[in-house]
Order: C-alpha cells, then sequence, then structure tokens
C-alpha cells in the first residue's frame, strides 16, 4: 500500500476548476485528472476531446508522485474546502482503490480511476505563428463564427479554421456545403507570423469559458503540423487537436459508406482513396477539394482503344445523354465518372447504382466500333 497526499487551499483549487469545470468528459472507470509535480509545484491535467489543459498549482516541496483522480473528487475538494473554517482539504488515496478529500467541513470518498496514461505538453516547439489577444477577443470571435446558420442540420460537418495575419486573428467557416452562406469573422491581435489551423471551436470555447475577461491568451501555431495548437495562459496552457480542413476529414467516413454500399471488401490505395467492387465493376473513389469538398467516383469502361474521331464523336454523343455523370478517354483508356459532394457522401450507393446502368453495354458498343475503325 502507497502513502499519497496532498493539502490544498481552497484558491489553488479554485484556479483548477475554472479551467476544467466546463470542459468535462463523461466520467468512466478509466479517466479522471492528474495530479504531480514539476520543478517544485504541483501540476493539474486533464482531457476533454481533443483538448489536453495543464494548470500550475501550490508549491510541492516534496516530488509528487502522479496520481489520477477522479474528477467529481477535486470538484467536492474545492467544495469541502470553500466550507472548511481555514479553507484548506485534504486529498488521499489511503488504499490505492479509492481517493478521499476531507475537510473540517466532511469528507467525500469515490473509487479511484483506473488509468495507465498521463499525457505531457509538447516540448521544444518551433512556432510558424503566434496571436496573442484577451480572454474576451478570443470568447467572442469563437461565438461569433461557431453560430450556425439558421437550419443547417450537421454543423458538425463544417470544419472551422484559425488564421493569423496582418495584425488579426481570424475564423472562417465554409457553411456553403451545407446549404448557408461563408463566414468570417476576425479580431484585432498581436500577431508574428502566417498559419491556419482548422479547431474545435466549442471545446475551445468551453475551456476559457471562466477565464477573466482581461486575460491574455496566447495561441501557437506549431510549425510541425503534426504537434497541436498549443493555447497558452495565465498559469495553464492547454493543446488542442488541429483538424483536416480539406476534403480528407471525410475519409474514415467514405470508407465506411463505400463498404456498406457495396456489400464487399473496400481497399485503401492511400488517404483519402478507395478500391472498391460494384457488379462487375472496379470502382475507385478519391477525394477532392475543389471547387467544394467532393468525391469523385471512377470506373474503367474500355482499355486499349484508339482515338479515332468517331469514337471521339460516340463519346460525345454519350455525354450528351448522361445525367450527373461524363465519360472521357484518357491514354486510350475510356473512364466513367460521377463527383458527389462529400455533404451526400451518404447517397453514394444509389449514385453508383445509377451510374453503372447508365453505362451499361457502353463497353460492347465502343469496342465494336473500335474494331469498325481498325
Amino acid at each position: 500500500m502507497s502513502i499519497w497526499s496532498i493539502e490544498l487551499e481552497h484558491e489553488e483549487l479554485h484556479t483548477v476548476w475554472r479551467i476544467f469545470n466546463r470542459s468535462l468528459e463523461t466520467e468512466t472507470p478509466t479517466d479522471g485528472l492528474w495530479v504531480r509535480s514539476r520543478d517544485g509545484k504541483r501540476i493539474w491535467s486533464g482531457t476533454c476531446g481533443p483538448l489536453f489543459w495543464e494548470v500550475t498549482g501550490g508549491p510541492s516541496p516534496q516530488p509528487l508522485e502522479p496520481r489520477c483522480l477522479p474528477a467529481r473528487l477535486v470538484w467536492n475538494a474545492a467544495d469541502l474546502s470553500l466550507e472548511a473554517d481555514d479553507r484548506c482539504v485534504t486529498i488521499s488515496t489511503p488504499d490505492d482503490v479509492v481517493g478521499l478529500a476531507a475537510s473540517t467541513a466532511g469528507s467525500s470518498v469515490i473509487d479511484l480511476p483506473v488509468s495507465a496514461e498521463l499525457r505531457m505538453f509538447p516540448k521544444y516547439v518551433t512556432d510558424a505563428a503566434t496571436a496573442t489577444l484577451t480572454r474576451k477577443q478570443l470568447a467572442r470571435l469563437l461565438g461569433r463564427i461557431s453560430f450556425a446558420p439558421p437550419g443547417i442540420e450537421n454543423p458538425h460537418r463544417v470544419p472551422v479554421s484559425f488564421i493569423v495575419e496582418n495584425g488579426e486573428l481570424a475564423a472562417y467557416a465554409n457553411w456553403s456545403t451545407q446549404g448557408g452562406l461563408c463566414t468570417s469573422q476576425r479580431v484585432p491581435a498581436e500577431t508574428r507570423g502566417e498559419a491556419e489551423s482548422s479547431i474545435p471551436v466549442l471545446h475551445l470555447l468551453d475551456l476559457i469559458r471562466e477565464v477573466d475577461d482581461d486575460e491574455i491568451i496566447t495561441i501557437r501555431f506549431p510549425a510541425d503540423l503534426d504537434i497541436p495548437l498549443l493555447i497558452e495562459g495565465e498559469g495553464w496552457r492547454a493543446t488542442s487537436d488541429r483538424r483536416e480542413t480539406t476534403a480528407v476529414r471525410f475519409h474514415d467516413e467514405l470508407g465506411r459508406t463505400l463498404a456498406d454500399a457495396a456489400g464487399t471488401t473496400t481497399r485503401v490505395l492511400d488517404t483519402g482513396v478507395f478500391s472498391t467492387t460494384w457488379r462487375t465493376r472496379t470502382i475507385r473513389a478519391e477525394l477532392h477539394n475543389t471547387p467544394i469538398d467532393t468525391v469523385r467516383l471512377s470506373t474503367v469502361v474500355l482499355d486499349g482503344i484508339e482515338p479515332t474521331v468517331d469514337v471521339l464523336q460516340q463519346l460525345n454523343d454519350v455525354n450528351a445523354g448522361l445525367v450527373g455523370a461524363r465519360v472521357w478517354l484518357c491514354d486510350n483508356v475510356v473512364v466513367a465518372g460521377v463527383d458527389v459532394p462529400c455533404s451526400s457522401i451518404s447517397e453514394i450507393g444509389g449514385v453508383i447504382r445509377q451510374l453503372d446502368v447508365q453505362i451499361d453495354g457502353l463497353d460492347v458498343f465502343l469496342s465494336a466500333l473500335g474494331a469498325e475503325a481498325a
């Protein structure tokens, strides 16, 4: 049995609580808040969805072994310290099974999470750009850009981008993919460099909800895109996953939908590129960014045909009769394809079925035409 105990004043717990109280994950047996020591001070940390945060606490004269505590226990400890005559509370783990928070006002006992994962803040980061502004400015920017147009059913599908440039921090949302209008919001900021990243707006807004309006916050955009966005305030800091702003963000959804529609194995050829089988056809699905986030579905109709005038004329005639699809010649290969907006990925099964019906028998016809030309 290990003996682990810390004595805390209410002010420290209040400092921790203002960061994580709006960013709580659903309680599970494996998640909680970590506390440890670093450079003579306690460090509190936790996660919420795409965010990871750290708060610097009070002095820790002796090294403190990292310990994962239930979030509710820390909440109860803050309450018990506020009600205590000396505004202090003790948190301990007397048997490595439960956590205990006790003060002169009472006590709370909650089972300890079973967690072996202690996340750490990135080190040795080179910034591509930074933006420094007040919490009030940042909150207003986040609040305005996260206000979805009326009638939008899937606002989560629309990524919001942070853009640092020319003394401003901007936010951009392309609502047109869901039937709305593109939106940009800007606030003045002290900036260095230029960068752009997609952010989880609502999680970040919740993180700073209890921070004082005049507190200064710096947002750092690491040059290494594999390193998350860094947000730093007074006595706290956080990381935020940088979400993909291009069509690649639909990779997983496209793979699942193709597999369900085809009812057979779907192979991943590359990020955002798949191959599957529909009846006797091999269907290639590839994500594209322009002009809007799009899935291009294509299949080879005929291989090894000479691009004669008759063949090209016939392809033009075929295109004139197709609905929502087209055929083209590329290096003696006739290809048929159709573009589907990523917002309509769920309809891909029907689109492939319609494409298959429209080009049924075209390979036989073109082969005969090529033979006549020969």
